[in-house]
C-alpha cells in the first residue's frame, strides 16, 4: 500500500468535489467535440429511432433488411446503450447531446472506477489517483474508438469496475456480494461485442488466482463466474444461436493479417493496436495519435512512470499487476506478423483466421494492458509524495535542502505526467474525437424518401424490396456519414444495399455484385430487370448523392446501365440536383473539364420501378443451372430462363426427383479470389484448379464449400505455368483489382492487352515469370512493355537457367530484343531492374520467341454422365467497360476510362461432358473500332472520312463521330498528336465556299481555333469564329484535309486533382457547298457476309461467322447476333471439348451458346400470395397447388414450412441463395415460422429476470452478518513473474526479443546488487524513451517509413521487459551481494 501523507488527505466533502469537478471537466471535453453535429458513432439507428431498432432487436430475425436477415448481435442493444439513447429520446433532448452524453457517461465511468480500484488496492494518494484516472480515461485506445465506435470503449470503461468488487471481496464483507456486483458490472458491459466483453474478465482471474488459498478465494472462484454466466446469459443463448443459424460472415470480413499487424509491443503497450486507424483517416483521433510524433515521446513518459509504479517494491500487488500485463501484452499481440514477432505466430493467426475468428480483432484485450499500467502510474507518483517528510524542528540546513529537493522532484514529476497525459489526449483537446464527415442531420429529401417507400409498400406489400444503388462499403454521402444507411434507421421493410459486411448467404452477395458489376460498368442489359424481378426487388433507389470514391461507380455509368435496360422505370425523385458543370474555367482562364466530361446534374435521390417482382413464386419443374447466382443475369440475357426458380448444380443434390429436367451448363461461377474490403473492382482473374489465391484468408470468395466442384477455372496450355511478383489482376494488390491485367496477359498475342505489376508490397523488383513444358533453346527474347505512367523508360533483364541476360532498356510500346544467354532454359523471367521500390511498377504488353505459344482457356465444371446432356451451354466474356459513356444525348468519350475482359476478346473454353451431343452455335458480338469497322460503317456512303490520330478506341470517337450528324459524338485526337487532322473525300468534284469545325460544349476535348485546309489546288488557313465557322475561297475537289493549328488549350481534371491535357475535338464537320454531310447512318440491320464476323472452333471444327447489323448499330456499339457460317449442327464429344471464338478485325464475340435441337423454351413460374405474420411468420398461398415453392428471402435453417396435415416440407435452395420448399401435389398453402425466434425470446425473457435476481440478491446479502473468513492476501511465488516473462517474450518477440529481455534482465539484477532498486527500476525503463523517441521520429505517414515496422524500438521494449519481471527477484539480488561479498571476504 502506498503511504500517504497526512496532508494528502482530503475531507469526504473535499474528495468529492474535487471528483465532481474532474467529472465536469470530461463531461465539458465531451460536449466541445463538433458541439451540434452528429457523428457516425456505433449505430445510426439510435440516434434517429432508438425505439424501432429496440423493437427489432426483439426479434432474431428481421425480416425488414438485406433480403431478411439474422440480426448480427443486436440483442447486445438492449442494455445498456439502447435504453441510454431511448430515454433521451423520450425526453425529447437533441440527438447529438444525447451522443455527447453517452461519451460523457464512458469517460466519467472509466475515471471514476480507476480512482476507486487505486483506492481499494491502495495504490497512490487522492491527487495521484486522479491524475492516474484521467491517463485512463483519455488513454489511446478510449479517444480512438470513442467517437467512431464508442460501444468498444465502454467495456474498457467498465473494466476497473468488475475488478473493484474482487478486490474488496478478498479483504472484507461478503464475497458472494462481491462477486454478484462484479457481475453486475460485466452484465453492464453488454452484449454488443462478445470479444470486447470477454476482454473485462481475464483481469479477474489473474487476480483471483494470486490470492492466497483460504475460503474468501474458493467462495470467488465458485461464485463469480456462475453469477458472471447468470448475469450475461441474456445474450450469451442468442449468440450461441447467431452462430448456428447466421451465415459465416467472419469470414468475409478483415482478416487476422489486417487485426494483428499494428499490435507491435511498442503499439500495444501505448495503446494504439486499433487497426482501423491505420487505413482510415475518417478515425481523426486515432489517426492523429499514430501520426503525430511527440504524442509517442507523452506515450512514452506515462509508460516510463507505469513501469516504474511496477518494479517498485512499496508497491503491494507488483507481482499480480506485471503477470496482468504480461497477459494482456499476449492477448493483444496474438499472432502479429512484423520485424518481430512470437514464436506461434503463423499458428496463431491461423487459429484467428479459424476456430478463433471471433476473438480476431485482438485490440480489444487492451484494458488488460491499460489498467496495471495507470495502476502504476498512480503507485510511482504516490511513492514520490510518500517520501516527503514533515519538517521538523531543529533540522539541519543539508536535510532542508534535501527535503526541499524532494519536493521540487514530486512536484516535478507530477506536473511530467500531467503534461504527458495531455500530450496523449491532445486529440480531445483539439476537439478531433468525432470522426470527419459529421453532419447536421439528414437531409430532408432523405426523409421524403423514405416517407414515400413506406407508403408504397403500405399501398403495395408485393412490391418487393427497395434496392439502394450503387452499393457502398458504407452510408457515406456527400452531406455527410452515418455508416448505417437512413433507411434502416428509419425503419424502411424491406430495403437492401450491397455493402461491406453483408449478414447474407454467399449466393446473396454474389447476386448482389452481379447488378452491381451491370452498373460499374454502364451496360444496359435486357435481362436485368428480369434478374431484379426474380430477386423480389421492386424498387431501386438511385443515390445521387453518394461520396464519389474509387469503389463507388459514377452516376453516368448506373443512369446509361438502367434508362437503357428495359423494364426500368423511373418514377420519383427527391433533392437537389448534383453533380455541376463539365467545363470551368481555371484561375489562369483555361478551360478545365471536370472528370472527362463523365458527369451531368441528377436530383439526389431517384427510384425506378423494376416490372415483375414477386415476393413468391411457385414452378413445377425448375430448370438446373452449372454456375452461379451471377450466371442467371447471363441466362437471362440470352433469353434461355423464364422467371422460375432455379436449382443450382451444388444445391441439386436437395432434389428430390433425381436428375434434373431441363440443364443449363454455364462458365458463370469463377474460381477467383475476392478482396472483402472492396463492393465493386474486388475480384481476380480466373484462377486454376489448385490455386487459393495470395491473400490467405479464411475464405477464398463469397462461395460455400459445395460450390469448389462446380466452378470454372483456368488452364495454362503450352507452358507448365505463367507467374508474376504482383499483379493489378490479383486480389491482393492494392485498390481496385483488374483481372485484364492478369501475367498471362504478356502471351496472349494481343498488344493491346498487358500484364501490370501494381506496386510491390515488399519493394522487390516486378518480375513476370513463365516455366516451360519443355526445354527451349533461345538466343533471344522479343518484349514489349507497355504503359505505366512513369517519367522514364525501365530497364529489363532476362533470367534464364543458363543465366541472365544484360539489361536493355525497354520504351513503352516498342518491341525490344534482349540476347539470352547461350544454352536450353526451362523457364524465362523478366524482372524490371531499375523499377525496385514500393512504388515502381512495371508493364509487359508481349512476350515473344520461337517455339514459344502460350494459351490459356478456361475449363467448365465436368456435368455428370447421369445427368445428360445440357439443353444450352452458354459461354460468355468478362465484364468490360466501354471508354465512352451516353448522357443524355450526348456520348463522351476518354482515354483511360476504358476497361477490357478478362480474356482480351476472345472466349477460350473447354467443356466437359458425360454424354456427347450435337449442339447448334449461335453468336453475340460488339464492334471493335479500327479501320475495319468504319469501313463497314462507312460501307456504300459517298463520304469517307479518315483521322491523323484517335484518343479512344470506340467508334463514337472516332473521325466518323465528325460527319455523323449529331453534335453528341465527337473525334478526338490524341493530345500528343502534332497535326491532328481530318481527311474527307467523296465521289466527284464539288465546290467547297466555306467550313463549320463545331465542338459540343460538353465534350471533353479542347476547342479548335484555326485550321489549314488542304485541297488538290492549294491550302488555305482560316480563323474559326465562335460558332466554328469560317469561309473559304471557293474551289473545287474531291477531298480535303483539314488540319487543326490553332487550339483552345483545354485539360481535364480528375476526382483526385490531376490534371492531364485533351486532345483536339470536332463533333460536327460541315463543308459548306459539298452537300454530302452529314452522314446518314441506316438503322436497318444486314447480313454482313462470312468471314467478317469472329472464327468459331468447336473441337476440331473450324467455322467463319457472318454477323447482322445496321451501320447505326455498328456506329454505337450494340451487341448485335452473329451466326456460324458451315454446318449447323457440331458435335461435343464425351469428355473435354475445347470451343474458342476469336476476335475479327471488327468484331469481338461477347457470348456464344450451343443449344440443342429443338430445345425447349424458357419456363415460367406462377405467383404465390405471402401473407406475413410479423416478423417471424407468415402464409403462403399458392395460385398452382404443389411444386416448389421460393420466397424471395435469404435462406436460412431455421424456417420451416408446415404442410396442412403437420407435417413440414422438405427445404430447397433456389437461385443460390433464396429460401424454398418442395411442397407435395394437392397443397395450396403452407404455414411458415421462424422456429428458433421462439427460443431467442425465451432466452432474452429469462435473462432479464435473472439479471434483475443478480441486482437483488446483490443488494440483499448487504443487509447480512458480515462475513467472518479472513481476508486473502497475495500469494504468487518469486519465480512466477520471470518464468511468466520468458514465455511472454517469447510468445511476443520471438527468439530475438527472448534474448533482450534476457538481457535486461540479466542488466537489472546485476545492477541492483551495486545501485538501489529505485534507481535501477528508474534507469531500466530507458529504452522506453528510446522507443518513443523513433516513434517520434517516424510516425505513421513519415517519408522515412513507420516506426513500428523497424526492430530496434520492438527489442527496446522486450528490454525493458526483462527488467520488469525480474524487479522483484530480491531472493536472486540478495544471493548476488552474499557471493560477492564472500569473495570480498576472502580476498
Amino acid at each position: 500500500m502506498t503511504p500517504t501523507p497526512a496532508q494528502e488527505q482530503p475531507s469526504p466533502v473535499t474528495w468529492r468535489f474535487r471528483l465532481s469537478v474532474c467529472c465536469l471537466l470530461l463531461v465539458a471535453l465531451a460536449f466541445a467535440q463538433r458541439p451540434g453535429r452528429l457523428v457516425s458513432d456505433t449505430k445510426f439507428d439510435l440516434v434517429a429511432d432508438p425505439a424501432a431498432m429496440l423493437a427489432r432487436s426483439l426479434h432474431m430475425w428481421d425480416p425488414t433488411g438485406g433480403f431478411g436477415q439474422v440480426q448480427n448481435q443486436a440483442y447486445g442493444y438492449l442494455f445498456p446503450m439502447g435504453p441510454f439513447f431511448w430515454l433521451g429520446d423520450l425526453a425529447s433532448v437533441p440527438a447529438w447531446a444525447v451522443q455527447r452524453g453517452w461519451w460523457s457517461l464512458l469517460l466519467v465511468v472509466a475515471f471514476l472506477g480507476v480512482v476507486k480500484l487505486c483506492a481499494v488496492l491502495g495504490l497512490g494518494t487522492p491527487t495521484t489517483r486522479l491524475v492516474a484516472g484521467f491517463a485512463y480515461a483519455l488513454s489511446p485506445r478510449i479517444l480512438t474508438t470513442l467517437g467512431p465506435i464508442s460501444i468498444e470503449a465502454w467495456p474498457m470503461a467498465l473494466a476497473p469496475w468488475v475488478l473493484v468488487p474482487l478486490v474488496v471481496g478478498c479483504r472484507r464483507g461478503s464475497p458472494r456480494r462481491a462477486a454478484a456486483l462484479s457481475a453486475l458490472a460485466v452484465a453492464a458491459v453488454g452484449g454488443v461485442n462478445a470479444a470486447a466483453t470477454a476482454a473485462v474478465l481475464p483481469l479477474g482471474v489473474v487476480w483471483l488466482l494470486t490470492r492466497a488459498p483460504g475460503p474468501r478465494r474458493r467462495t470467488l472462484l465458485v461464485w463469480w463466474p456462475s453469477l458472471v454466466v447468470v448475469g450475461t446469459l441474456w445474450w450469451l443463448v442468442p449468440l450461441l444461436l447467431l452462430g448456428s443459424y447466421s451465415p459465416p460472415f467472419l469470414d468475409f470480413i478483415e482478416t487476422a493479417a489486417v487485426t494483428t499487424f499494428p499490435t507491435t509491443p511498442f503499439d500495444v503497450l501505448r495503446g494504439t493496436s486499433h487497426w482501423v486507424p491505420y487505413v482510415d483517416p475518417i478515425w481523426q483521433a486515432g489517426n492523429d495519435l499514430l501520426t503525430t510524433g511527440y504524442v509517442a515521446v507523452n506515450g512514452a513518459v506515462l509508460l516510463v512512470l507505469g513501469f516504474v509504479g511496477l518494479s517498485l517494491r512499496s508497491n503491494p500487488h507488483r507481482r499480480f499487476l506485471v503477470l496482468g500485463l504480461l497477459g494482456g501484452l499476449v492477448l493483444v499481440s496474438l499472432g502479429h506478423s512484423g520485424s518481430v514477432q512470437g514464436w506461434l505466430a503463423t499458428t496463431e493467426r491461423s487459429w484467428l483466421d479459424g476456430a478463433l475468428a471471433p476473438l480476431r480483432n485482438v485490440h480489444k484485450f487492451e484494458p488488460v494492458v491499460r489498467l496495471p499500467l495507470v495502476l502504476g502510474l498512480a503507485h510511482v507518483l504516490g511513492a514520490a509524495a510518500a517520501a516527503l517528510t514533515r519538517p521538523a524542528p531543529g533540522r539541519t540546513a543539508w536535510r532542508e535542502r534535501l527535503e526541499d529537493g524532494q519536493r521540487v522532484a514530486y512536484a516535478g514529476l507530477l506536473v511530467l505526467a500531467t503534461v504527458a497525459v495531455a500530450g496523449v489526449a491532445t486529440p480531445a483537446l483539439a476537439g478531433r474525437l468525432a470522426p470527419s464527415q459529421d453532419f447536421d442531420s439528414v437531409p430532408g429529401y432523405w426523409e421524403r424518401t423514405v416517407a414515400w417507400l413506406e407508403r408504397e409498400g403500405a399501398e403495395d406489400p408485393d412490391r418487393g424490396t427497395a434496392l439502394l444503388v450503387p452499393g457502398s462499403s458504407f452510408a457515406t454521402y456527400l452531406w455527410g456519414t452515418t455508416e448505417d444507411e437512413p433507411v434502416q434507421a428509419y425503419g424502411v421493410s424491406g430495403w437492401a444495399v450491397r455493402n461491406a459486411v453483408p449478414l447474407a448467404p454467399p449466393g446473396n452477395i454474389r447476386m448482389l455484385d452481379a447488378v452491381e458489376s451491370r452498373l460499374a460498368t454502364g451496360r444496359p442489359s435486357a435481362g436485368l430487370a428480369p434478374f431484379l424481378a426474380r430477386a423480389g426487388v421492386g424498387l431501386l433507389v438511385v443515390r445521387n448523392d453518394l461520396r464519389p470514391a474509387d469503389d463507388v461507380p459514377l452516376p453516368v455509368l448506373v443512369h446509361q446501365a438502367l434508362d437503357g435496360s428495359p423494364g426500368i422505370t423511373k418514377v420519383a425523385e427527391f433533392g437537389p440536383e448534383l453533380g455541376g458543370r463539365v467545363r470551368v474555367e481555371a484561375d489562369d482562364g483555361s478551360t478545365v473539364v471536370v472528370e472527362d466530361g463523365w458527369r451531368t446534374a441528377y436530383p439526389a435521390v431517384e427510384v425506378y420501378e423494376v416490372a415483375g417482382a414477386r415476393s413468391a413464386v411457385v414452378a413445377s419443374d425448375p430448370p438446373v443451372v452449372v454456375g452461379g447466382p451471377e450466371s442467371l443475369l447471363d441466362l437471362l440475357d440470352a433469353g434461355l430462363l423464364g422467371d422460375e426458380p432455379a436449382v443450382l448444380a451444388a444445391d441439386a443434390a436437395d432434389l428430390t426427383d433425381g436428375a434434373p429436367g431441363r440443364l443449363l451448363l454455364t462458365d458463370g461461377l469463377r474460381r477467383r479470389e475476392a478482396t472483402f474490403a472492396r463492393v465493386h473492382d474486388g475480384r481476380s482473374a480466373t484462377l486454376e484448379s489448385s490455386d487459393d489465391g495470395r491473400r490467405g484468408a479464411p475464405a477464398r470468395d463469397y462461395v460455400r464449400d459445395d460450390d469448389a466442384r462446380w466452378e470454372t477455372t483456368a488452364r495454362i496450355l503450352g507452358a507448365r505455368s505463367v507467374d508474376a511478383s504482383g499483379s493489378r489482376a490479383f486480389a491482393d494488390t492494392p485498390g481496385a483489382v483488374l483481372p485484364e491485367t492478369l501475367p498471362y496477359a504478356a502471351f496472349d498475342g494481343r498488344p493491346g492487352t498487358q500484364w501490370e505489376s501494381g506496386r510491390s508490397r515488399t519493394g522487390d523488383a516486378p518480375w513476370l515469370e513463365v516455366v516451360l513444358e519443355e526445354p527451349l533453346d533461345l538466343a533471344a527474347l522479343t518484349v514489349v512493355t507497355g504503359e505505366t505512367g512513369a517519367d522514364r523508360a525501365p530497364t529489363i533483364v532476362v533470367e534464364t537457367d543458363a543465366g541472365t541476360s544484360p539489361e536493355v532498356r525497354a520504351p513503352a510500346g516498342e518491341a525490344v530484343t534482349v540476347p539470352l544467354p547461350e544454352g536450353a532454359t526451362t523457364r524465362l523471367r523478366i524482372t524490371g531492374a531499375d523499377v525496385a521500390g514500393s512504388a515502381g511498377e512495371l508493364a509487359i504488353a508481349e512476350v515473344r520467341a520461337d517455339g514459344l505459344d502460350v494459351d490459356r482457356t478456361l475449363v467448365l465444371p465436368e456435368v455428370p454422365a447421369e445427368w445428360g446432356a445440357p439443353e444450352h451451354v452458354l459461354l460468355a466474356a468478362g465484364a468490360s467497360r466501354d471508354a465512352c459513356v451516353r448522357v443524355d444525348d450526348d456520348v463522351r468519350c476518354a482515354d483511360g476510362r476504358g476497361r477490357g475482359d478478362e480474356d482480351g476478346g476472345v472466349i477460350d473454353r473447354t467443356v466437359r461432358l458425360g454424354t456427347a451431343a450435337d449442339y447448334g452455335v449461335a453468336l453475340e458480338v460488339r464492334p471493335v473500332a479500327g479501320d475495319a469497322l468504319t469501313g463497314l460503317v462507312t460501307r456504300n456512303q459517298l463520304v469517307n472520312v479518315a483521322a491523323s490520330s484517335t484518343a479512344v478506341d470506340d467508334a463514337r470517337a472516332s473521325a466518323v463521330a465528325a460527319i455523323d450528324g449529331s453534335t453528341g459524338t465527337t473525334w478526338v485526337a490524341e493530345a500528343e498528336d502534332p497535326a491532328p487532322t481530318l481527311g474527307v473525300n467523296w465521289i466527284g468534284e464539288r465546290a467547297v465556299r466555306g467550313i463549320r469545325v463545331a465542338l459540343d460544349r460538353q465534350a471533353p476535348a479542347a476547342r479548335a481555333t484555326r485550321v489549314e485546309v488542304v485541297h488538290p489546288g492549294g491550302r488555305q488557313l482560316v480563323r474559326l469564329d465562335a460558332d466554328g465557322y469560317a469561309p473559304l475561297t471557293p474551289f473545287r475537289a474531291s477531298r480535303v484535309q483539314v488540319r487543326v493549328v490553332g487550339v483552345d488549350e483545354t485539360d481535364t481534371r480528375s476526382a483526385g486533382g490531376s490534371v492531364t491535357p485533351l486532345g483536339v475535338g470536332v463533333s460536327e464537320l460541315r463543308l459548306q457547298g459539298v452537300g454530302l454531310l452529314p452522314l446518314e447512318l441506316s438503322e436497318v440491320p444486314v447480313d454482313i457476309g462470312c468471314g467478317f464476323g469472329p472464327t468459331l472452333r468447336v473441337g476440331e471444327e473450324l467455322l467463319a461467322s457472318s454477323v447482322t447489323a445496321s451501320p447505326r448499330q455498328l456506329f454505337d456499339g450494340d451487341q448485335v447476333p452473329a451466326r456460324a457460317c458451315g454446318p449447323a449442327i457440331v458435335p461435343l464429344a464425351e469428355g473435354e471439348t475445347r470451343v474458342v471464338a476469336t476476335p475479327a478485325p471488327a468484331f469481338r464475340p461477347t457470348t456464344m451458346t450451343l443449344s440443342l435441337p429443338g430445345a425447349a423454351a424458357a419456363g415460367s413460374g406462377a405467383a404465390a400470395s405471402l401473407r406475413s405474420g410479423g416478423p417471424v411468420a407468415a402464409t403462403v398461398d399458392l395460385e398452382t397447388p404443389g411444386g416448389v415453392v421460393a420466397l424471395r428471402q435469404n435462406v436460412n435453417p431455421g424456417w420451416e414450412a408446415r404442410l396442412p396435415d403437420g407435417s413440414t416440407a422438405d427445404p430447397l435452395v433456389v437461385d443460390g441463395w433464396q429460401q424454398a420448399w418442395q411442397v407435395p401435389e394437392g397443397v395450396t398453402s403452407l404455414d411458415l415460422r421462424y422456429a428458433p425466434d421462439r427460443t431467442y425470446r425465451l432466452a432474452l425473457a429469462a435473462g432479464a429476470v435473472l439479471l434483475v435476481l443478480l441486482a437483488l440478491g446483490a443488494a440483499l446479502v448487504r443487509r447480512r452478518v458480515p462475513h467472518p473468513a479472513p481476508p486473502a492476501g497475495t500469494r504468487v511465488a518469486v519465480w512466477v513473474v520471470p518464468a511468466a516473462g520468458v514465455l511472454a517474450l517469447g510468445l511476443v518477440g520471438g527468439w530475438w526479443g527472448l534474448a533482450c529481455g534476457v538481457l535486461g534482465a540479466a542488466a537489472t539484477t546485476a545492477a541492483r546488487t551495486r545501485v538501489a532498486a529505485p534507481t535501477v527500476a528508474w534507469v531500466a525503463t530507458a529504452p522506453l524513451v528510446a522507443a518513443g523517441v523513433v516513434y517520434w521520429w517516424r510516425p505513421l505517414g513519415s517519408a522515412d517509413g513507420w516506426a513500428g515496422a523497424l526492430t530496434a524500438p520492438q527489442l527496446l521494449v522486450a528490454l525493458a521487459l526483462g527488467a520488469l519481471v525480474v524487479a522483484d527477484a530480491d531472493p536472486l539480488v540478495q544471493a548476488l551481494r552474499s557471493r560477492r561479498a564472500g569473495r570480498s571476504t576472502s580476498r
